[in-house]
């Protein structure tokens, strides 16, 4: 399996082929005190995968979609900023919680690590690196926390496992970028399937 860094610059080709507003976005890599604040906040050491995606790019700028999945790539800033917020809305959340055998049944547990939300958090979804999996779990397996939804639900193994896997989807056409949108889409996404309906499904 390619590294992190391999794939990155296998994206950034694509990228600049496929949607150069999209490549413009990109943050240029984290540095060493941006690295060392997130850590200070978050209390503990982040994982290699995640440290070696923000070394690549720190990150993404700007008003574009996101850069993953439709999802926006957050910046160590961002991922601060999120990561406080979720952890101050748990103390006033009482909602009961149905998680994936492999995560803990919580609103937002403190070890988790959210890089990715959606654009404007509009509908609170995150993917975090787990740090404290169940019993069941793999420890920094890859999960979703979608705040407006009552189940956490697992992705992959890894982020290294799970960006290798967007890269390649990529790479052999499964998403396609859309002029219309101007968004990376997944090709069986019913807008792209129905192209007389818009971008939001009307």
């Amino acid at each position: 399996m390619n590294t992190i860094t391999q794939n990155f610059k296998k994206f950034e080709d694509w990228l600049k082929e496929n949607w150069i507003d999209g490549y413009n976005a990109l943050n240029p890599p984290a540095t060493d005190t941006e690295i060392q604040e997130l850590k200070d906040v978050l209390g503990f050491d982040i994982h290699r995968d995640l440290e070696e995606l923000l070394r690549c790019h720190n990150g993404q700028k700007g008003s574009v979609s996101g850069l993953f999945d439709e999802l926006i790539f957050s910046s160590t800033k961002e991922i601060i900023k999120n990561y406080l917020s979720l952890l101050k809305e748990r103390k006033f959340i009482d909602k009961k919680i149905d998680s994936d055998k492999e995560i803990q049944d919580i609103y937002f547990y403190k070890g988790w690590v959210p890089f990715t939300s959606d654009k404007y958090n509009v509908i609170g979804h995150f993917n975090c690196i787990d740090t404290n999996p169940t019993i069941e779990g793999k420890k920094n397996q890859l999960i979703v926390c979608a705040t407006n939804y009552p189940k956490r639900q697992i992705i992959t193994n890894s982020l290294s496992e799970w960006f290798c896997e967007y890269i390649k989807d990529i790479y052999d056409g499964n998403y396609l970028y859309d002029e219309d949108c101007e968004a990376i889409l997944w090709k069986k996404d019913e807008y792209i399937l129905n192209k007389n309906l818009g971008c939001n499904g009307e």
